[in-house]
Parts: C-alpha cells; structure tokens; sequence
C-alpha cells in the first residue's frame, strides 16, 4: 500500500529531516517506510491500507511551510510516472444566501473550482459564521482564485468570497503556493499597489500588536506579583508588631 509525494517547493531542503518528520507526522499504526526515488519524489510504504487512507484523509500536509502532494501508487506503475499537480485544499465560501446553503450548491460551486471531494455546511447564530466548506483538490501550478460568481435564480450574479485554510507559503501578489515574495517571478520586485501588499502589512500589523499586548500582559502581571508581595509584607509588619506589643502588655500586667 504506497503513496507516492513531493514538496511543491523550489528552495533545496534536508531530505532526511523531511522523511524524519514526515514519519512522525504520518503516526502509522502499523509502521510507514519513506525511501527516497530521485526526482525529488518519496515513497510511502504503508503496511495497512488503512494508514494510507488515514494519511490522505488527514491532508493536507506541510514540512517547512511548504505542501506535500500526495497520490495512491498501484503496484504496476512507477512514481516517475505519476504527476503531482494536485493538492486537497479546504475552502471556506462565505456570501452565500442563507436559502442556498446546502450540500447540492456546495457540490456545484467546488466542482467548478477543482475535484471535489467533501461538503460541509457550516450554520451557526451569527449570519457571518454560515459558510460552506469544501475540500477540493486544486492544481498548485495555477493561482488560487479570491472568489467567484454565482447565480441564485433569477437574481443578479453575487460574489461568493474564498477562504483558504492552513496556507502557509502563499504569496498573494500572484495567487500560488510554494514560494514568498523574494522568489516571486510575477511580482518583478516592484510595488504594483495591488491587494498582496495591503494584506501582508495587515498581517505585520497584527503581528506586532500580538506582541505588544503580550509585553503589556506580562508587565501587568508582574506588577501584580509585585504588590502581592509588598501587601504580604506590611501584613506581616503589622501583624508582628501587633503581637509584640500585646507579649509586653502581658508581661507588664503580669
């Protein structure tokens, strides 16, 4: 029982922390071997087919912030043979009317993205937490779209947005996986004053901000720690001083 898979990545890495990892990751209960067969292809070796199952279920999966593409191999081919283009991705659609949020438009609207493989209609209190989620497998040599249009019957055409889930490497200047900015083919190393640049600034934003409210939550905490000990401490004066004086009280009574 053996898949066949490839890092979607153009930097070089250590195979062996690759297959290391991997190996760990993939938590086989019946033991995985991970043998290197050239071309920047593994073979998973699996002794149940259940872990193989298991494996590809779980998907997808990343070593270095970079995708791992998966695919069955039958015993009669060769991983050379084999193209690994594809990825399942899991896709949330947000914008759809609260009437149309159903397995069948799901099976529609991700049958036109790539090869659909699971629906989920996700209906919670809040209108903005009702979404579809799909896992879709997706050719990473294309960009990722942001959205599409969908028609609900005789109304006009809506925008469906697309949020992509657990995407680690995806630079959005030009919508693809496996790469950043610095190796960005498209982006020509110049400020085209497109989305990409309105969203990595958000995320530093955020990033930063993360951080200062964690420093600020440390130093509070700190202070607090502080001021119990200062309180612990005029207690204890009080209550020694105190109690001394009703010793001598006592003894001058006596």
């Amino acid at each position: 029982y053996c898949l066949v898979g490839c890092l979607w990545m153009t930097k070089k890495y250590d195979k062996d922390v690759m297959k290391n990892t991997m190996r760990s990751l993939c938590n086989a209960r019946h033991g995985v071997r991970i043998h290197d067969v050239g071309n920047d292809l593994f073979l998973f070796m699996f002794n149940n087919n259940d872990d193989r199952e298991k494996v590809l279920k779980l998907g997808p999966w990343w070593f270095d912030r970079h995708i791992l593409l998966l695919d069955k191999l039958d015993e009669e081919k060769h991983p050379s043979t084999i193209s690994l283009y594809k990825a399942p991705i899991w896709i949330r659609v947000y914008g759809i009317p609260l009437l149309c949020l159903s397995e069948k438009v799901g099976r529609i609207i991700g049958n036109s993205i790539g090869d659909l493989e699971e629906v989920q209609v996700v209906t919670r209190r809040r209108e903005s937490n009702q979404f579809l989620k799909l896992r879709v497998g997706i050719d990473v040599r294309e960009p990722f779209k942001k959205g599409m249009k969908f028609r609900v019957g005789s109304v006009d055409n809506i925008w469906l947005t697309f949020k992509y889930e657990k995407l680690p490497n995806f630079y959005h200047f030009c919508g693809k996986l496996g790469h950043t900015l610095k190796d960005c083919e498209s982006y020509g190393g110049q400020n085209n004053g497109t989305n990409c640049d309105i969203r990595v600034l958000v995320r530093s934003v955020s990033v930063s901000l993360r951080g200062f409210c964690l420093s600020v939550g440390l130093l509070i905490c700190f202070l607090a720690f502080m001021i119990c000990i200062m309180a612990s401490f005029i207690f204890l004066r009080f209550y020694s001083d105190g109690f001394l004086h009703k010793k001598l009280i006592c003894l001058s009574v006596n």
